[in-house]
């Protein structure tokens, strides 16, 4: 049975963005592929350092998580930087990544996302990252109430993943030549 990228992004919605970025319709469960994180399950802790929070590494060729990560303030540090280098809107219909990695980020505390599309605090980030356009990666924010925003972010993402050691997972892009 093969688990299709919708599903593992989170068990509330299949996300369709449109004008108004709204839910449509809702996906099937992950059946235990990984740890689905309800919309109001990650409620900010006050900073506790106690708390272990994991980001998940995605492989959609796969279709598996290949690598969980503790979320350091490293992490949180480059996850602000994501939001800061928000250059638009996608206006992407549907996202169905067919290659690359998408990386799931939880925020305990949330950060707060302001630029000119939205004012809100995010407790959850999806970083979709296709080899081919590896300088233009996709940023999905849930805000705390649950609602999804598709940017595309202009942060140069190489030098984190280098240092997560996540760059191995992005699998060179096949030659079109014959």
């Amino acid at each position: 049975m093969l688990i299709s990228l919708k599903m593992y992004l989170r068990p509330a919605a299949l996300l369709l963005f449109a004008a108004s970025f709204c839910f449509l319709a809702p996906p099937a469960a992950l059946a235990g592929r990984m740890q689905a994180t309800p919309v109001h399950a990650v409620p900010p802790s006050a900073g506790s350092p106690t708390q272990e929070i994991r980001a998940q590494l995605y492989d959609v060729d796969e279709q598996k998580v290949v690598q969980t990560l503790l979320v350091t303030e490293e992490m949180r540090s480059e996850a602000l930087k994501w939001i800061g280098g928000i250059k638009e809107v996608a206006v992407q219909s549907k996202i169905d990544a067919v290659q690359g990695v998408v990386l799931k980020l939880p925020l305990d505390p949330p950060l707060a996302v302001n630029n000119r599309w939205l004012q809100a605090s995010t407790n959850e980030l999806f970083l979709f990252l296709d080899p081919a356009k590896l300088n233009e990666p996709l940023l999905l924010v849930f805000t705390t109430p649950g609602k999804p925003y598709l940017f595309k972010t202009s942060v140069q993402i190489k030098p984190f993943l280098e240092q997560e050691r996540l760059l191995r997972y992005l699998k060179p892009i096949p030659s079109s030549e014959s």
